[in-house]
C-alpha cells in the first residue's frame, strides 16, 4: 500500500508539472491512484490545452447545479456560459445523472430494459434530439472508438449526410 501511494503521489507530481490541471480547476479532488485502480484514465486530444488557451475550450463546474438555455446553460449562481457545444462529463454515475439532465419526456429513453442506452451508432438516439453521446459506451480499452464516433458525429452535424 505505502508503495502504491507513493507511486500515485509520483505520477500526480508529474501530471501536475506537465498538464495545466490547476489552471483550469481540472486537478481531480481524489488520488490519481483511484482512477488507475478503476482504468478511469484519459488520453488528451492533440493541442488540447492550446485551445483552451485560445477560448476555445472553456471549462465550468457545475456541482450545485444548472440548467440548459436557449445559448448554452446558466449555472445555479446565475452564471450564463454561451454554448454551440456543452460537454458534460458525467464521470462513474453517467446514467443517473442523464436522467436528471433530460427533459421528462427522454429520461426513461436513457436506459431500456437490459440496462443499455440503444444509440444509433453508438452516438445518438432516435428520439432524443439536439444531443449526442460520445464515449457514453466506451472504456480505457477502446478510447479511439470515441474519435471515430467524434467525426461520425461531425459529418451529419456538417450535413455531409443524412439519416
Amino acid at each position: 500500500v505505502v508503495q502504491r501511494a507513493g507511486v500515485s503521489k509520483f505520477i500526480e507530481s508529474y501530471l501536475s508539472w506537465k498538464l495545466p490541471l490547476g489552471r483550469y480547476g481540472l486537478t481531480p479532488d481524489h488520488p490519481f491512484v483511484e482512477d488507475y485502480a478503476s482504468c478511469q484514465m484519459a488520453i488528451l486530444p492533440e493541442g488540447f490545452f492550446d485551445m483552451a488557451d485560445r477560448g476555445l475550450v472553456r471549462f465550468k463546474r457545475a456541482s450545485a447545479g444548472w440548467c440548459f438555455s436557449e445559448n448554452g446553460v446558466v449555472l445555479d449562481d446565475g452564471t450564463k456560459v454561451e454554448a454551440d457545444l456543452v460537454f458534460l462529463a458525467t464521470g462513474f454515475e453517467g446514467k443517473d445523472k442523464l436522467r436528471e439532465v433530460l427533459p421528462k419526456p427522454f429520461r426513461d429513453l436513457v436506459v431500456g430494459k437490459s440496462s443499455m442506452m440503444s444509440l444509433y451508432r453508438g452516438t445518438v438516439h432516435p428520439l432524443i434530439p439536439n444531443m449526442a453521446f460520445v464515449g457514453f459506451v466506451e472504456s480505457v480499452s477502446n478510447l479511439h472508438t470515441s474519435e471515430l464516433r467524434c467525426r461520425w458525429l461531425s459529418g451529419l452535424l456538417e450535413g455531409r449526410f443524412e439519416l
